[in-house]
């Protein structure tokens, strides 16, 4: 008895006791919760830069119309509207010349695309947030939700290694195996939960408790798709619809972060959320809103959908093209990495303290 009581003391002091396993534990949820796997992140570049190039190609469409001195919106309208007592600021104000309102998106569109293919990645998405916010500023009465969404999310990115995993910054490197638990990781996941969430905040309300919401949504006609009028004849659906649609964005905090089964709660609200934006695409115009949050969605995408799910056989061959089947489970800690965490950090903290009183 004794001796066994010995050995036990002994392994637990040789594994560091109680406390390292406490600490492990800690560390083991914080990843589980917080953290991305580098694949996920390849995924969500790809998917950001994507929505770029969309974006930009639906604005050139309208490139007379809403960026030209001859459109509905000549710049001197916008600052005399937008641009007082602001912090407005656009690189499309430089000059109201044709050619380098063409040249702003052009420069746009090659970001995005260096974005997606993880070409200078860092850099290209600060010139992403520039350029975007710079346009938005440029015309505002353009600016929904969806857009506002995408400068926040490139933003964040800014702060995370998106081109360390399948992208031309790490070709013929090792793949980076440990999970990415960064400040700016955690803040971003956060974002996408909180607008969830406060959206259904804002919805909680009769004609939403109701059921009566998208019955209303699809009568008008500005928004509403051609589906939208035969799903009309279905009122129950619609019912059925709002509720649901209200249920899943106040649970989302819940099931996001849920410390227990959290791959499978994660799973089980990404399907819920995938569900509800392929069914406004289909039923209603919201931009680029869908495209966008889809995006951000990604971002909780678990390491066993690449390890062992329907992401294993795409992943084991990008593995094989760009890192030469090679992968490092060497854990970065660069200055970058912890300069870049303060800043995070820093910045969370302000748009907490700014946001506060919304919460009061």
């Amino acid at each position: 008895m004794a001796t066994s009581m010995t050995r036990t003391f002994a392994a637990a002091v040789e594994s560091g006791g109680p406390a390292r396993t406490a600490t492990g534990a800690a560390v083991s949820l914080r990843s589980r919760l917080f953290g991305i796997d580098p694949r996920t992140l390849a995924l969500f570049r790809v998917l950001l830069g994507i929505v770029l190039l969309y974006d930009i190609g639906q604005r050139l469409i309208e490139f007379d119309a809403m960026y030209t001195e001859s459109g509905i919106m000549p710049q001197s309208v916008v600052r005399s509207l937008y641009g007082e007592g602001s912090w407005a600021w656009s690189l499309y104000f430089l000059s109201s010349a044709s050619w380098l309102q063409w040249s702003l998106m052009a420069a746009t569109l090659v970001v995005a695309a260096a974005i997606v293919v993880g070409y200078k990645t860092r850099w290209a998405v600060v010139a992403a947030w520039v350029l975007i916010n710079s346009l938005h500023t440029r015309a505002p009465v353009t600016v929904i939700g969806g857009d506002v969404l995408l400068g926040m999310l490139l933003l964040w990115s800014f702060f995370l290694p998106l081109g360390r995993t399948w992208s031309i910054d790490a070709w013929n490197r090792p793949r980076p195996e440990p999970m990415i638990l960064r400040v700016a990781g955690g803040a971003i996941m956060g974002l996408m939960v909180a607008m969830y969430f406060m959206t259904g905040i804002s919805k909680s309300n009769t004609i939403w408790v109701s059921g009566q919401a998208l019955h209303n949504v699809f009568s008008y006609g500005l928004i509403a798709r051609p589906f939208a009028s035969t799903l009309a004849h279905f009122p129950w659906l619609l019912t059925l619809g709002s509720w649901w649609t209200l249920v899943i964005e106040l649970a989302a905090p819940a099931f996001f972060f849920s410390p227990w089964k959290t791959k499978w709660c994660r799973r089980f609200i990404l399907l819920n959320f995938l569900f509800l934006h392929l069914a406004v695409e289909a039923t209603m115009c919201v931009i680029i809103f869908s495209y966008v949050s889809l995006a951000g969605l990604a971002l909780f995408v678990d390491r066993d959908f690449w390890e062992t799910g329907w992401g294993a056989p795409i992943g084991h061959w990008l593995d094989r093209v760009i890192h030469g089947g090679q992968t490092s489970a060497a854990v970065e800690s660069t200055l970058w990495t912890r300069a870049s965490n303060i800043v995070a950090a820093v910045l969370l903290a302000a748009v907490v303290f700014v946001n506060a009183p919304f919460f009061v």
